[in-house]
């Protein structure tokens, strides 16, 4: 797309197996290169695999009761940049209770028994994610 064109928004999705220093200051390049590509910052999703975030210093987060997103401050390096991680969703037995997909999605994508492969085709520039799921014995029954 054009990046002059207003609807044009980078997203940049992080999958993390946890979220720590090291894992930050690499979405924070990342972030730094597609600015250098489009002039603009993108909005930034970062999914932990593996919970709750190790980094010591959580003044920077911000989160709503209600929200399965923590908001990180990020104001020199995305427009906004939002943390999920698996147990910030409360899970129910209620089969009845609908979940919103973009909560599943996350979810799905936080679950460590898969393997993700990625593709980009430069001509249409289409990214395909296809995904392997490895499912346990334990989670069978």
């Amino acid at each position: 797309q054009n990046a002059k064109d207003d609807r044009f928004i980078p997203v940049l999705i992080a999958i993390q197996e946890k979220v720590d220093h090291a894992s930050m200051l690499e979405t924070i390049e990342y972030c730094t290169r597609i600015y250098e590509e489009f002039r603009l910052l993108p909005t930034v999703l970062i999914i932990s695999i593996k919970g709750s975030s190790s980094l010591e210093d959580r003044e920077g987060f911000s989160a709503d009761d209600d929200s399965f997103l923590v908001q990180l401050k990020c104001s020199f390096w995305a427009q906004k940049c939002f943390l999920f991680f698996p147990d910030s969703v409360q899970t129910t037995d209620a089969t009845n209770v609908s979940v919103p997909a973009f909560i599943k999605l996350c979810q799905f994508m936080s679950d460590p028994d898969k393997t993700l492969c990625f593709s980009y085709n430069f001509e249409t520039q289409a990214i395909c994610l296809a995904c392997e799921v490895t499912i346990g014995k334990d989670r069978l029954q």
